[in-house]
């Protein structure tokens, strides 16, 4: 019986120790940071960017020398920016052409959806003095759903943030 414990154990701590290794690499390769400071290179932003709207026409891929040539980048500084964008799983290369992976999409999403917030940040930091000029309760949440739509009108991307958070709120006041 005691074998067997001993067994089950040592199977138990391999596992975890696997698991954890496994954890452990994913995270030290896709650090959001990373990924935020590639992009945060306007030539790097630039190049994923022309690679997802080539992407989304239905082109399906672009190759390099399309990419680099409006840039005038150095062959080094090129692949440079490439292979960090590919080391961090945003774009790969098939048969010379690169296109976004699945990853690289959902990651060109949600820097589309920060560049519509920047474009909008007044109306926002509007939105949020409105907020702090309110008692502690603040408004009710169908009123300040309706004022979210007044100042923002067609920016939906938006919205569904706010409303979705307006309503998470509502949820928490109840409680």
């Amino acid at each position: 019986m005691n074998y067997v414990k001993e067994e089950m154990s040592s199977i138990v701590t391999k596992k975890s120790k696997i698991a954890f290794k496994y954890t452990q690499r994913q995270s030290d390769g896709l650090l959001t940071e990373k990924i935020l400071y590639a992009l945060s290179d306007n030539k790097s932003k630039y190049l994923f960017n022309s690679i997802a709207i080539i992407s989304d026409v239905g082109e399906q891929s672009i190759d390099g020398q399309t990419l680099r040539s409006p840039l005038n980048l150095t062959a080094n500084q090129y692949y440079k920016r490439i292979k960090c964008l590919r080391n961090l799983g945003l774009i790969s290369k098939k048969k010379s052409k690169f296109t976004l992976t699945l990853f690289g999409r959902i990651v060109y999403e949600a820097q589309k959806k920060i560049d519509v917030a920047v474009q909008n940040r007044w109306k926002l930091a509007a939105l949020d003095t409105i907020e702090k000029s309110l008692p502690l309760e603040g408004m009710p949440i169908e009123e300040r759903d309706r004022l979210i739509t007044a100042i923002l009108g067609d920016r939906e991307e938006i919205k569904q943030i706010l409303l979705y958070n307006s309503s998470h709120d509502k949820v928490n006041r109840r409680r």
